[in-house]
């Protein structure tokens, strides 16, 4: 492990009640939720777990299942500055 973090590879620090326990998917997804309304990211009403940003041609639409995350929009500069933010 100590090799992949000199190569420059991200690690993400989890906190004790986001592994192992039973609230774990609910604890991520409140934290993920609140941070993606922090950037402006709107629930969509027949899915919770895909948001939209913008409208038209600046849309930005997030999808979440489990823990992955996929990001898809138009304008690459948004996707990457979403990435950012999410880190």
């Amino acid at each position: 492990m100590l090799k992949e973090l000199k190569t420059g590879n991200i690690v993400c620090l989890l906190k004790k009640f986001l592994y192992g326990r039973r609230q774990a998917g609910k604890c991520w997804y409140n934290k993920l939720n609140q941070t993606l309304r922090k950037y402006g990211a709107t629930p969509c009403h027949a899915d919770p777990c895909v948001y939209h940003i913008g409208h038209g041609e600046n849309l930005m639409q997030i999808a979440i299942y489990v823990e992955d995350i996929l990001l898809t929009s138009r304008d690459h500069k948004a996707i990457n500055d979403m990435k950012k933010n999410l880190l």
